[in-house]
């Protein structure tokens, strides 16, 4: 059965546990499809979310890691506001998946990881990316941070709130993201800077 005929439910999305690498990509192509022609109910987003995040962290091949991260994006931008309930278990799963240093593979994650961040609130997505800024894995730090400046830039605070209650929320943060300015990590570094001049839009 092709992958645009076939019906996404939990029995389809059950395969994406098959050993066969080829039904599992299947599988992700008929997520992809049923998103381009409709959105989903908040219940099944929920299953495909975890469903993709399994993908992500636990498959062995490479290509339908970068799938999964790639429907995931799609995923995030087809709810957009309606994803949020689900965005914290697909962020930390994109974050953390950044140890690995596959090029296609972080292209992949970063395009997700902005997806997902735009369907959060600026509070909720400032404590995950503080929280992922402790970890010891430098890539997943380095991203963090230019989430970190992507927020910034994109946040509609600097409309809302006075500079007093805008440097009240900076001056905490800013104090943290300094001491990667002299990592050892040059992506941590130069992420560190993103962030420096995302705040003087902010």
């Amino acid at each position: 059965m092709p992958p645009e005929s076939r019906k996404l439910d939990e029995d389809t999305l059950a395969k994406l546990e098959s050993s066969n690498w080829q039904e599992r990509k299947e599988v992700l192509e008929v997520i992809s499809n049923q998103l381009k022609c409709s959105t989903l109910s908040d219940a099944i987003c929920g299953l495909v979310t975890k469903a993709l995040c399994q993908v992500i962290t636990s498959d062995k091949h490479s290509m339908l890691v970068i799938r999964a991260a790639g429907v995931l994006s799609e995923l995030a931008q087809s709810m957009n506001n309606g994803f949020t309930v689900h965005s914290e278990r697909a962020l930390t799963t994109c974050l953390l998946k950044f140890k690995d240093t596959k090029a296609n593979l972080s292209l992949a994650l970063r395009s997700a990881t902005t997806a997902i961040v735009d369907t959060m609130s600026f509070d909720l997505a400032l404590v995950h990316l503080q929280t992922a800024l402790s970890t010891p894995v430098a890539k997943t730090q380095a991203e963090a941070l230019r989430l970190l400046a992507h927020i910034f830039c994109k946040s509609n605070l600097r409309r809302e709130l006075q500079l007093s209650q805008r440097l009240k929320i900076s001056k905490p943060l800013l104090s943290n993201v300094a001491k990667f300015s002299q990592h050892k990590a040059p992506e941590c570094r130069d992420a560190c800077f993103q962030v420096f001049a995302a705040n003087r839009i902010f």
